[in-house]
C-alpha cells in the first residue's frame, strides 16, 4: 500500500451545523483573524438582523477590497466527526459581499 502524504496547499473546506441550520461551504482559513459569516448566509438561516449587536468599521480582504461589517452574532455551531460533536459559541462578523463560501472561520 502507498502512503500519500495530505496536499497543504488545498484549502479545508468543511460543513458545520450554525443554530439548527447545516451549513456547507465552510472555509477554514488559518490567516484569517475573524470569523466570517456572509449576509446572505444570514437570511437564508431566517436569523434576523436585530439579533446582531451592533459593530461599526470596515474588515480589508486578502487583495485589500473592503467590506462593509452589518454586524455581529454569537452562534452556537457544531462541528461532528465521525461519532464525536462539539458545539461551542462562536462570534461571527456579518458582511454584505459576494463570496464563493458560506462562512469563513479564522
Amino acid at each position: 500500500m502507498r502512503y500519500n502524504p495530505p496536499k497543504h496547499d488545498e484549502p479545508m473546506v468543511i460543513s458545520v451545523m450554525v443554530v439548527e441550520y447545516k451549513v456547507e461551504r465552510v472555509l477554514i482559513d488559518q490567516g484569517s483573524s475573524t470569523n466570517i459569516l456572509y449576509w446572505s448566509t444570514y437570511m437564508k438561516m431566517g436569523l434576523k438582523p436585530i439579533d446582531m449587536e451592533s459593530c461599526t468599521g470596515k474588515l480589508y480582504g486578502f487583495v485589500g477590497e473592503q467590506m462593509e461589517i452589518r454586524g455581529v452574532v454569537k452562534l452556537e455551531t457544531t462541528f461532528e466527526e465521525g461519532n464525536h460533536t462539539r458545539t461551542i459559541l462562536i462570534l461571527y462578523t456579518v458582511v454584505d459581499t459576494k463570496a464563493s463560501y458560506n462562512i469563513i472561520m479564522g
